[in-house]
């Protein structure tokens, strides 16, 4: 576990490192125009730091009382060390700070680890979309989770 991290909003700047830990992390990376729209629009993005290095990023769309969390990374090398705790940790202190009744995501069917942490913080799954991720086998259901903060 890494204890010393540092959490703040990304900037113009961001989006190189950005994107190097995006095509790291992800079967199907956010190009650089779709992370320059997110830092540069509506978007919530913040960066995670740790060591003077960006080690992952976090994306939500708000909307009204509710946050639609877009996009979370963590660096490949960084994962496995409970930082995906910290990133939803974060998120959801940000909510309540922001008077947000609800967020939602979507989830890879397959990516248990991810659904296991979202069920731990009380996330639960309200719906169900089908063939919505690209994978190596064609299409893959994300499973749809809210909670209510």
């Amino acid at each position: 576990m890494i204890n010393q991290v540092h959490i703040r909003y990304a900037t113009k700047e961001d989006v190189n490192l950005i994107l190097s830990n995006e095509l790291q992390a992800h079967h199907s990376p956010w190009s650089e125009a779709s992370l320059n729209e997110s830092v540069d629009g509506e978007h919530l993005v913040w960066v995670m730091e740790y060591d003077d290095q960006i080690i992952g990023h976090l994306v939500v769309l708000p909307v009204l009382d509710e946050w639609e969390l877009l996009n979370v990374v963590i660096k490949p090398c960084f994962q496995g060390k409970k930082l995906g705790r910290t990133w939803i940790e974060h998120l959801i202190s940000q909510a309540k700070e922001s008077s947000i009744k609800k967020i939602f995501l979507e989830v890879r069917k397959s990516n248990h680890i991810a659904i296991s942490l979202y069920d731990r913080f009380g996330f639960w799954e309200i719906g169900l979309r089908k063939a919505y991720y690209p994978s190596d086998k064609g299409r893959e259901d994300a499973l749809v989770m809210q909670i209510t903060v």
